[in-house]
C-alpha cells in the first residue's frame, strides 16, 4: 500500500505483515490483552512490593475484618456465615501472596468495599500467610 502525505508531496510506504486483516487484528488484540495483564499484575506486585508486617496485619484485622471474619481461631466458625476465616483462607490450595492481593484488590458481592492503603494490605496478606501450616 503506498500514499501521498499531503501538503509535502512526500511518498512513504507501508509494510504489511502476511496475512489477511482480520488475523492481524486479532494478533494485535491478543497482544494487547496479554500486555495489559501483564501490566496489570506487576502493578499489583509492585504496588504492594513490600512483604508486610503480619503483627500489625493482625491489628488491622482485629480492627476492621473481625466484625465478619474470624480472624485468630482455627474453627470454622465466623461472625457472619459466608465472611471466610482467615486460618481456612490461609490453607487453602493454591493461596499464595499474590493470590491473596489480587483478591483483597477484587469487588466481592458480600464485602464492603474497603480501599486498603497498600502498606495494610501488605501487613493483613503477611497475617493471613503467617496462618498457613
Amino acid at each position: 500500500m503506498a500514499g501521498v502525505v499531503r501538503g509535502t508531496g512526500c511518498h512513504f510506504s507501508v509494510i504489511e505483515p502476511p496475512g489477511d486483516e482480520h488475523e492481524r487484528r486479532g494478533t494485535a488484540v491478543r497482544f494487547l490483552a496479554a500486555t495489559l495483564a501483564l501490566t496489570a499484575i506487576s502493578a499489583t506486585a509492585a504496588g504492594a512490593g513490600e512483604m508486610g508486617d503480619a503483627r500489625a496485619g493482625l491489628t488491622f484485622a482485629l480492627r476492621h475484618c473481625a466484625e465478619c471474619h474470624d480472624v485468630t481461631s482455627r474453627t470454622l466458625d465466623t461472625p457472619k456465615s459466608k465472611a471466610p476465616n482467615f486460618y481456612v483462607t490461609a490453607n487453602r490450595k493454591g493461596m499464595s501472596r499474590m493470590a491473596l492481593l489480587v483478591w483483597l484488590q477484587s469487588s466481592h458481592p458480600t464485602m464492603p468495599n474497603f480501599i486498603l492503603r497498600k502498606h495494610d494490605m501488605a501487613d493483613v496478606v503477611a497475617y493471613i500467610v503467617s496462618l498457613k501450616d
